[in-house]
């Protein structure tokens, strides 16, 4: 399908457009993707949390942590809903979440989710 075709040729040019440090472009190409796919798939399919990691990864790069924490938010909703709690996924990006909370000095708040993380990573060996 074209559309879908559309949207992957989107985000492997904004993989390559962050890896170059072309920040603002890349993630307008992921935007442009996230849009594409909850349209096409959903807000909460996996494959739209994907974007969201990226999107939110682009945000860290230009340290907008906030917006990092809002993206990364968004894709954690999308991965519990398709996998529950204690998937590698849904563990990762509260990883990420974490951290974020961390550089923003929410130390209490990354604590916590460390805490989570820690008990349901053993879990999930």
């Amino acid at each position: 399908d074209r559309g879908v075709r559309t949207i992957d040729s989107k985000i492997r040019l904004g993989k390559t457009l962050h890896s170059l440090g072309r920040h603002d472009e890349a993630l307008n190409c992921f935007c442009n993707a996230v849009y594409m796919r909850e349209a096409l798939l959903g807000e909460l399919h996996p494959s739209v949390s994907d974007v969201w990691v990226l999107i939110s990864s682009v945000h860290y790069k230009k340290h907008k942590l906030e917006m990092a924490l809002r993206a990364s938010a968004k894709a954690l909703t999308g991965y519990r809903n398709a996998h529950g709690d204690k998937h590698g996924t849904v563990i990762a990006v509260l990883k990420t979440i974490a951290q974020i909370h961390i550089e923003m000095g929410n130390n209490d708040k990354a604590e916590d989710i460390n805490k989570y993380v820690r008990l349901h990573s053993a879990k999930v060996r």
